[in-house]
């Protein structure tokens, strides 16, 4: 698994004006390829009528960048490419970013299109915000209805998050921790509870700095 990664926060949309040209930048963070090829495609079913939908985008792949692109129609070099240099340039992976361009009848030149589509993903990136992903790992833990309050306590404390709760005979709780503190937060638990309780190491995962 690879280690911590830049990415942004959420989906966002931006628009860019110049020379009565229209650029509709689109951003999504995505975990896998296949989630960047179906965000480009819900974005050409959305704008089928725009002149161009270039795009860029970042995967990565057990640690490695898998970076795409495509000026769909542009001059080669003057609207994937920018958009992927502002990927590169804010350091980020496992996301998906189109600029949907509107033609206003006006020609922009090459320099003029390397700064348009630079300038509407660079908006729209600031517009998401950017996120520091740290490795985690997913437990399960089973215990009794007393540690309740206690187990939440400490997942707040060791900025861990619980992200699912099963109330049956005992409470089985799922909680996202840090890598980090992985160690030190089983200890906690066991201490708390005085060994009467079951951990589950479920599998890795991330968690937002």
């Amino acid at each position: 698994m690879q280690g911590t990664y830049r990415t942004v926060k959420d989906y966002a949309r931006e628009q860019y004006v110049v020379k009565r040209s229209k650029f509709i930048a689109s951003l999504k963070p995505v975990l896998n390829e296949g989630e960047a090829v179906a965000f480009l495609a819900d974005v050409r079913n959305e704008f089928y009528d725009a002149t161009h939908n270039c795009y860029a985008y970042n995967i990565l792949i057990d640690g490695s960048p898998l970076w795409r692109f495509s000026d769909d129609g542009e001059p080669s070099g003057t609207a994937g490419m920018p958009i992927l240099n502002v990927i590169k340039q804010r350091s980020l992976s496992n996301v998906a970013i189109v600029v949907t361009r509107y033609f206003g009848g006006i020609l922009l030149g090459a320099g003029g299109l390397v700064r348009a589509y630079s300038h509407a993903a660079a908006l729209v990136v600031d517009a998401a915000g950017i996120m520091e992903m740290l490795p985690a790992k997913r437990i399960c833990v089973i215990t009794g209805y007393n540690l309740l309050i206690s187990i939440q306590k400490l997942v707040s404390t060791f900025e861990a998050q619980i992200v699912g709760t099963d109330y049956e005979d005992k409470v089985k709780m799922y909680i996202i921790v840090k890598t980090e503190v992985m160690d030190r937060f089983i200890k906690s638990l066991h201490d708390i509870s005085k060994g009467d309780i079951d951990i589950r190491i479920e599998n890795d995962t991330y968690m937002h700095n």
